[in-house]
């Protein structure tokens, strides 16, 4: 296990986003290239925050910290109709500091705050809370990282996930799809812990809820790609070379989707292809 240099409850977001060192969102950017994340190491890369990630973020501060809920939620009214025009840019000024979503996606926070708090694994989680959004920062494999839990308890930690459907083929999917396998490999290792269970909720009705423990195997995997990430980094930061994709010319191949069930490509009769 890892060295803690630090761990700080009660972090501002904010915060905890200008710190130096590497976040696994940040890591994660490694699966494309060593340029891709060195560039998001630079904050070169920025991600423009959808109406999905603004609600998971009210989920977040609403379950977590329900007191602050008020000071940095808005609700923009139906009856002000869509979000466009001087209304909606007077709304946005006045509310600087908040997130700001529908009446429609608040009746869906509401629904999905509902079905946490009745669920046995989740009450079970709450009474072990030990605080919340805790960050931690120390050293994997001797490169400098941090960390930033949802609510840090004893063995199992967890970690709360908005979706559209907790079908276990969907989160499956969206496990290796989103890195979480990943996050669980760092949190792992800075808060030092042995399990990891993602909460997933519906972010629709009946906003089911179900609790999943990564399993030694997805946790193995994990580990190693984050071993390899770090080995690649460390390189690129002794060389200063950071390398993109490829550097050589690559052969593209047709995709399976255009091909039929013996492997032939199909014909496109009377497509602008064929002009």
């Amino acid at each position: 296990m890892s060295t803690i240099v630090d761990i700080r409850p009660n972090i501002p977001f904010p915060v905890y986003l200008q710190m130096p060192e590497c976040s696994q969102s940040t890591l994660k950017h490694g699966l494309s290239s060593m340029a891709h994340l060195k560039a998001a190491m630079d904050k070169e890369r920025t991600i423009v925050p959808t109406d999905a990630m603004i609600l998971g973020s009210c989920l977040h501060t609403c379950f977590l910290e329900p007191d602050t809920a008020k000071d940095r939620i808005a609700v923009w009214p139906e009856s002000m109709g869509r979000r466009f025009g001087q209304k909606w840019q007077t709304f946005i000024e006045c509310n600087q500091n908040r997130y700001i979503i529908t009446e429609a996606a608040s009746a869906n926070l509401n629904g999905m705050l509902a079905s946490l708090r009745k669920h046995k694994v989740v009450k079970a989680w709450m009474s072990r809370m030990q605080g919340v959004e805790v960050a931690a920062f120390g050293d994997i494999d001797g490169f400098r990282m941090k960390a930033r839990c949802d609510a840090l308890s004893d063995d199992p930690m967890f970690d709360l996930k908005k979706t559209t459907s907790c079908d276990y083929e969907s989160v499956q999917r969206t496990i290796i799809k989103y890195g979480y396998d990943i996050q669980a490999a760092v949190y792992r290792r800075l808060f030092d812990r042995e399990r990891f269970v993602c909460i997933f909720v519906e972010d629709e009705p009946p906003y089911d809820v179900v609790a999943y423990e990564l399993n030694h195997q997805i946790l193995r995997r994990a580990d190693q790609i984050v071993k390899t990430l770090i080995v690649n980094a460390k390189e690129c930061q002794k060389t200063g070379v950071w390398p993109g994709r490829c550097d050589e010319i690559v052969e593209m191949e047709l995709p399976g989707w255009v091909q039929d069930q013996e492997g032939q490509y199909i014909e496109y009769e009377g497509s602008a292809i064929d002009a």
